[in-house]
């Protein structure tokens, strides 16, 4: 989901909630940092990274290895990159078959990242899509040492006009058949499938993400914005507040809901929210307060372009 807006959607009392900063939480801190220090993976915690510049990152063995250097210094173990396969571009397929290569060999898995505004709309902006999915699927067939794991779907439909104010949520059912149509070509070739959702969609009804939990086996939620850099708050007050909005959000996600086919949910969180240097101890943070909770999946961050901005200024220094 894009920074830009997701920064404009959620605010540290959205659905409700008060998060209350000043001197509480359940992590435990020394000098304002969780004290494990660590934000290394349990064997069933995800731990993604965005990679949306993916065709570059791609394009040479140097930036595959730069970006496996990375998601291993970062405990990460899922990449979701935007290079994306079409029976057109030989070259960049090759390219990609060499970067899964390079990422597998340090067990991280690799899922291509398809992104839309318009993909829940039916006919040609969702056919489009699933054009791209099949592509994947293709991509799998003809390189068969080297596949993608996954496939992360990153629809937009919040982001139109249309869909604000009483009309927020008029385009979930369709985002739901999107999501469901993605999943029946993705299943057949061991392509795991998740998606990126707005904070807004768990102002849905029991009934609307009842259908949208037992779509697609996960769901990553956007929480953006809970604090910022500027906020005045200290490190430990930013944790906290992080730590208490995810354990709300996880909750109010599934109130209401039946079943033991429900998605799991990663939270999703936004590198410029925290800075460079503060997001592993908050990503690290939220593992510790919502390990608890069973549909707590873990985590992803937003997003490779950040490193890259801090290793550009680093060297210019």
């Amino acid at each position: 989901m894009s920074r830009r807006f997701a920064s404009r959607i959620l605010s540290a009392n959205l659905l409700g909630y008060t998060l209350l900063v000043a001197g509480c939480g359940s992590a435990t801190f020394v000098n304002g940092l969780p004290s494990s220090g660590s934000s290394a993976p349990s064997s069933s915690s995800v731990h993604g990274l965005w990679v949306y510049n993916g065709n570059t990152v791609a394009a040479t063995s140097s930036g595959a290895e730069a970006l496996r250097d990375f998601a291993v210094s970062q405990h990460i173990n899922a990449v979701y990159i935007s290079a994306l396969p079409t029976s057109s571009t030989p070259q960049l397929n090759s390219q990609i078959s060499n970067l899964i290569s390079v990422l597998h060999e340090s067990k991280i898995s690799v899922e291509a990242l398809i992104g839309s505004h318009t993909a829940d709309e039916p006919g040609a902006p969702r056919n489009g899509f699933l054009v791209t999915v099949q592509n994947v699927v293709q991509f799998n067939q003809q390189f068969s040492t080297t596949q993608f794991d996954g496939i992360h779907l990153d629809i937009e439909p919040q982001q139109r006009a249309e869909n604000s104010g009483a009309n927020a949520l008029q385009f979930l059912p369709n985002l739901i058949e999107t999501y469901r149509e993605a999943n029946a070509l993705a299943v057949p070739a061991n392509l795991v499938v998740d998606a990126d959702i707005p904070i807004e969609v768990l102002r849905a009804s029991a009934d609307q993400r009842q259908a949208l939990f037992t779509v697609l086996p996960r769901l990553t939620l956007m929480l953006y914005g809970v604090t910022r850099q500027s906020s005045g708050l200290s490190t430990q007050q930013q944790i906290t507040a992080i730590q208490q909005a995810s354990q709300n959000y996880l909750n109010t996600a599934y109130e209401g809901l039946s079943g033991n086919n429900l998605a799991t949910l990663a939270i999703g969180l936004d590198t410029a929210d925290y800075g460079y240097d503060l997001m592993p101890s908050v990503l690290s943070a939220v593992d510790q307060s919502s390990a608890a909770n069973a549909h707590y999946s873990g985590w992803s961050r937003y997003s490779y372009a950040d490193f890259l901005n801090q290793q550009s200024l680093t060297q210019q220094n």
